[in-house]
């Protein structure tokens, strides 16, 4: 009889924990001294949170993997259809380049870097577009006009399946023209997402109306295959034709979760998508039923889930309810860490400003001492125990004007400090109590400013000039290295500008996904690292969106709006007008909890 280190190459462990320190390997088996069981690992499968999609998007087209996708076009408010594209990166979603026709209910193949879009409406078109990273641009057009179709396979070997104008035709791509392929057994005017695979080996399944079957291809003709359990159109999908996953859809009158895994003989249900959605975009990754992205669709709003068969069990960043604030007070102002956080100032309109502050400790709010100056949108920086509060406004139309007032929290009470040289609100302020910035602003000697100064624990001196004269942005970093987004540099106006500070200028950076008007902001972040969130100027005021030193991508959006912010990039407070306050919490990875070896 073979031994198990015959059969697997390795010797059964002796622990004292569940994990070997350096490794986590499925299947292989160890013996837990500590609770004198024999373990091992096992893979199993779950659905987990990604960066929401930066626009909401149903009857979209999708490419690439779970770490490099597309999403293409799809279908918006009036006029109905969009060009834009988004870009993921296993984390969130940036702004791609734009299809040169907008198109919904279409198909698309191959990679992130090497994509291929083709047909939808309506009205029915037979356009294709190749993607190279950055651009579209027209190729071959399909020999039959079509929307509600499919694809699958690569940029250079591409299928095109059924859809309404060609219901049972599959035309085959060669890297510039379409030619004829075989047709399909069942005909199906909504193909949906649900094509997989390759040009020579690829899997059709379900498709309207509501039906389960499933049809494999061969480079020359479909032949009929096992079932799906639950009929239905308008999938996602991903895999091959011998390892695959069939997920989402539309059922009679209703969106569907359901979740079925193929092995190349069989279908069986499997974990369900947490949110049921329809005309889902997916990846089309041939690797196998391990991995999957599915996101957008019609019942989901703007969500990303990932599929993954491991070891480990992958929690998505998201956004949890904190303790109340103690009262509803707008243009408050923050500073410090999620679980050791201070808020101070504040306005209820039309014209009380104040001087309370309150300390959060990660579960509750506390008082904490009052400032000097009862005042609202002040700048700040530092923590709750090293506090910085400066400038900000008195609303009251009888005594309206700007502070120049500075004072330093101890964890205690507020001393006041040297003044700013001018009275400043709705500048965009960061740092510690001994290297803060104020930068742009609205300033008592001029409406919008492109000035920063900056603070070294006594004094206030120039820094810098922005390229940007506006106010209302985002920001965050030290006097020594620090990052400003968007702005409001006219009433009515706008922008989506990223600049970054070395110390002594500011030069331009990657230019964030939407347009910003202030929003929350993790203000402890570094100038590689950045969270931002809540501005109403965005296509969500739910949206946050990150930056990682090269780019900007999405991540959770919040479940409420709103505007204000302190903390780390990984975890982070969104306070605002209401009461609610907000915690978000960065992706993790766990190991999953060996599984003990029953004989009997």
């Amino acid at each position: 009889m073979s031994t198990y280190e015959q059969l697997k190459g390795l010797k059964v462990k002796y622990l004292s924990a569940d994990t070997s320190g350096d490794r986590v390997v499925e299947g292989e088996l160890f013996y837990n001294s500590s609770d004198f069981s024999l373990k091992s690992h096992i893979a199993v499968g779950a659905w987990s949170s990604g960066g929401n999609l930066a626009t909401l998007r149903p009857a979209t087209a999708g490419a690439g993997t779970q770490t490099a996708a597309l999403v293409i076009g799809g279908y918006l408010p009036p006029p109905g259809s969009t060009a834009a594209t988004e870009e993921y990166n296993g984390v969130g979603w940036t702004t791609g380049g734009n299809l040169n026709v907008a198109a919904i209910a279409h198909g698309a193949a191959g990679t992130q870097t090497a994509g291929l879009e083709f047909g939808g409406g309506p009205p029915n078109k037979a356009t294709t577009e190749e993607y190279d990273g950055s651009s579209w641009t027209e190729s071959g057009d399909l020999a039959n006009a079509r929307r509600d179709t499919c694809g699958t396979g690569t940029q250079t070997a591409a299928l095109c399946i059924a859809g309404t104008g060609d219901t049972d035709a599959t035309e085959e791509y060669g890297g510039a023209s379409w030619t004829a392929g075989g047709n399909l057994n069942t005909a199906r005017p909504k193909s949906g997402g649900s094509g997989l695979g390759l040009q020579t080996a690829a899997l059709l399944a379900g498709g309207s109306s509501y039906q389960a079957n499933v049809e494999s291809y061969n480079g020359t003709s479909w032949t009929e295959g096992a079932n799906l359990n639950t009929g239905r159109e308008g999938v996602g999908s991903s895999g091959n034709q011998g390892s695959a996953l069939i997920f989402g859809g539309y059922v009679p009158s209703a969106s569907s979760a359901l979740v079925e895994s193929w092995d190349g003989t069989s279908w069986s249900e499997i974990a369900n998508l947490t949110t049921a959605g329809h005309e889902l975009g997916s990846g089309v990754d041939s690797t196998g039923n391990t991995t999957a992205i599915a996101f957008g669709g019609g019942n989901r709003a703007a969500l990303t889930e990932e599929w993954n068969v491991s070891t480990s069990t992958v929690t998505g960043a998201a956004w949890a309810s904190g303790a109340n604030h103690p009262a509803a007070r707008g243009q408050r102002s923050g500073c410090g860490i999620q679980t050791a956080g201070l808020t101070f100032g504040g306005e209820t309109p039309p014209g009380a400003v104040h001087v309370t502050t309150t300390e959060y400790d990660g579960s509750s709010w506390t008082a904490g001492g009052n400032l000097n100056s009862s005042r609202a949108d002040l700048g700040s920086a530092g923590t709750q125990t090293a506090g910085l509060a400066y400038g900000g406004f008195d609303n009251d139309p009888t005594t309206a004007f700007l502070y120049t007032e500075v004072e330093e929290y101890n964890g205690t009470a507020w001393s006041e400090v040297n003044d700013l040289p001018v009275g400043t609100y709705t500048a965009t302020s960061f740092g510690t109590q001994t290297s803060a910035m104020l930068v742009n602003g609205y300033s008592s000697d001029a409406e919008f400013i492109n000035t920063s100064k900056e603070y070294d624990g006594t004094n206030w001196t120039a820094g810098g000039n922005t390229s940007e004269t506006t106010r209302a942005r985002g920001g965050g970093g030290t006097a020594a290295a620090a990052l400003v987004t968007g702005g409001r540099p006219a009433p009515s106006s706008f922008i989506n500008e990223t600049e970054v500070y070395d110390g002594s200028s500011w030069t331009s950076g990657t230019d964030m996904i939407s347009n910003w008007q202030a929003g929350g902001y993790a203000k402890n972040a570094t100038t590689s690292v950045q969270t931002i969130f809540g501005s109403p100027k965005t296509p969500s005021p739910l949206n946050t969106h990150r930056y990682d030193g090269t780019s900007w991508v999405t991540s959770a959006n919040l479940g409420t709006y709103l505007n204000r912010g302190l903390g780390n990039t990984d975890s982070s407070l969104a306070f605002g007008t209401p009461t609610a306050t907000l915690e978000f919490t960065d992706e993790s990875v766990a190991i999953n909890a060996a599984k003990s070896i029953d004989f009997d």
